[in-house]
């Protein structure tokens, strides 16, 4: 993770008051949220009570409490996917001025050509751009993880204990799934270069290919690519959506173990039913909380993969360089002689 961090940082520098901003409302929103459920313990013991004026103070102020994390979460996802759209233009802006800088030494030796370039302004921003969205889940979903497992902690450390131990076989599961995806990702990104390649060709040179009749090469030359690029897209889906289902199935048979557990901690009076409520609420935080920052890590690593691929690009340094002293054109002139000029790349 901090090697990712290292990857994007430098996109979000210039915005990193707008990110304080937006940390402070994840806290907003991780507090609001996490305060029903010592709420909803005291719910249980005043149904119990006669106290008419808490049976309508606690559920007026958990419905007020969800009230003001909706508000919060709306201005900090605002504020996260602006910043997502501004950092994906800014990096267009940069990438276009690096083409135009670039001497014709690179477009020829570039493999995939302009088609790929295009698609690395387009697609790989794009990638780019949906992992910072999810920066938003990464940014403020570990607020309500802390508070959810220090009030489990609160409620029974022994069986807090237990869910511990568990947790690392949930975290291995996405450690190897963030890990293919990331592999499967350069590769993705390498077939959709291809595909716009070839549709860059064939509109480019439209009349060409009618005179040659290369209309049924370069369909198949597309049905190739267009098949290498839905191969790389199948594996990476397959892995994207596993990782839920296999989370949750281990989340549920933890569930499972952990009722049976309360049960019996019930039958014996060392708890009541709201302190089953309260424990069972902070789980169900906990749990999604890490599955958003499952699901946002795997995003982050595919922005991580273009981000690199972006890099290369702009930190080239097969640019054309301006003289350190140009001579001036000279005003007056009739003809222009050449002597000793050569044009050539490489070897050729």
């Amino acid at each position: 993770m901090k090697a990712i961090i290292q990857t994007l940082w430098p996109e979000f520098k210039k915005y990193k008051s707008r990110i304080i901003v937006a940390l402070l409302l994840g806290l907003v929103i991780s507090g609001a949220k996490f305060y029903n459920a010592p709420l909803i313990k005291n719910l249980e013991q005043v149904w119990s009570s006669n106290d008419n004026i808490k049976i309508y103070q606690i559920p007026i102020l958990i419905a007020a409490l969800w009230v003001v994390a909706a508000i919060a979460r709306y201005f900090h996802m605002y504020l996260m996917i602006l910043t997502a759209e501004e950092v994906a233009l800014n990096l267009r802006r940069q990438l276009m001025h690096k083409y135009l800088s670039l001497n014709l030494s690179f477009f020829q030796n570039f493999v995939r050509g302009s088609g790929g370039l295009i698609s690395r302004l387009l697609n790989d921003i794009y990638i780019v751009q949906t992992g910072f969205r999810r920066l938003a889940d990464v940014i403020r979903e570990p607020f309500l993880t802390i508070l959810s497992f220090g009030y489990l902690v609160y409620i029974d450390w022994k069986l807090t204990l237990f869910l511990i131990l568990a947790l690392p076989i949930i975290s291995t599961v996405s450690r190897r799934m963030a890990r293919s995806i990331r592999k499967y990702s350069a590769r993705n990104q390498e077939a959709m270069e291809d595909i716009t390649q070839t549709i860059k060709e064939s509109l480019d040179g439209t009349r060409i290919v009618q005179a040659f009749n290369l209309q049924p090469e370069l369909k198949n030359r597309f049905e190739r690519e267009a098949d290498n690029y839905i191969q790389s897209r199948e594996k990476i889906i397959s892995r994207e959506e596993s990782t839920g289902p296999i989370s949750e199935s281990l989340v549920a048979v933890l569930i499972a173990g952990v009722l049976i557990y309360i049960g019996f901690r019930i039958r014996s009076g060392a708890w009541i039913v709201g302190d089953f409520l309260s424990f069972f609420a902070a789980a169900i935080f906990l749990s999604d909380s890490v599955k958003k920052i499952q699901d946002s890590y795997i995003k982050i690593q595919q922005a991580s993969v273009a981000l690199e691929r972006l890099r290369d690009i702009l930190d080239s340094t097969d640019e054309i360089h301006d003289p350190e002293s140009p001579e001036k054109f000279p005003e007056d002139w009739k003809e222009i002689e050449f002597k000793n000029v050569s044009f050539s790349y490489e070897n050729k």
